[in-house]
């Protein structure tokens, strides 16, 4: 609270240039109550009567995007040593909770997205196994006329691939809706909480990856399809 000015500026650009600090910035009282006041919103009388002295100011880090917790770890252990320095704040605990939401998320993913593949390559399977049952005759006859199997095979792939192919393509459309939708109210709850957060912009590259992974699904769905049959 009673650091010279010259100390303040010294411990800035000492913030700013650790070890994955993008930047820092000084945050006086005057700027700290117009912020607090504007967070609080409609209860922000309760402010009313407050002094300025009773809001710390403090040097503000930003860390560099897609920077891991123990960055901001490392971070605050070089900046409490700072003689100027009464107390360092950098959401440790909230972190650690976010990260076991977010790994439980990605297991959770994980399991959903092998039984979704699973269920589509049955699907496709089944599909295809009705379009081979009702063209039948003409598959023994082709076979009968010296046709290969991957000959006979080939139509059936290609439609197990244009079903998984559409089939991945919704998810995706569904998916960029909800990224632009959704992310954003995200986005806004998770920067209240732990400052100015981004979740990226659209995923075109989970797209395409959708749109592969879905072709080669329903390729796996028509050979597992039409197998038993060409056998026979």
């Amino acid at each position: 609270p009673d650091a010279a000015a010259a100390d303040v500026e010294y411990l800035r650009l000492r913030a700013s240039r650790l070890p994955g600090s993008l930047d820092a910035v000084h945050v006086d009282r005057k700027t700290a109550r117009a912020r607090l006041m504007q967070a609080l919103g409609g209860r922000s009388e309760m402010l009313a009567g407050m002094e300025d002295r009773v809001i710390p100011a403090a040097i503000e880090v930003e860390l560099i995007p897609g920077s891991a917790p123990e960055v901001g770890e490392q971070i605050a252990l070089a900046l409490r040593a700072e003689p100027t320095v009464e107390d360092v704040a950098w959401g440790a605990e909230e972190l650690g909770r976010l990260g076991a939401v977010v790994n439980i998320l990605n297991i959770a993913a994980a399991l959903l997205g092998s039984l979704i593949a699973l269920v589509t390559i049955l699907v496709i399977s089944n599909t295809l196994k009705l379009t081979i049952l009702a063209r039948r005759e003409e598959i023994q006859i082709m076979k009968l006329v010296g046709a290969s199997d991957f000959f006979v095979r080939a139509p059936f792939l290609l439609e197990g691939a244009a079903q998984g192919l559409a089939g991945a393509a919704i998810a995706g459309g569904v998916l960029v809706g909800l990224h632009s939708t959704v992310a954003l109210e995200v986005e806004r709850v998770l920067s209240n909480a732990f400052g100015p957060i981004s979740l990226g912009g659209t995923p075109w590259d989970v797209m395409l990856g959708l749109l592969i992974l879905g072709m080669l699904l329903g390729v796996l769905g028509g050979l597992v399809g039409v197998g038993r049959f060409l056998r026979v």
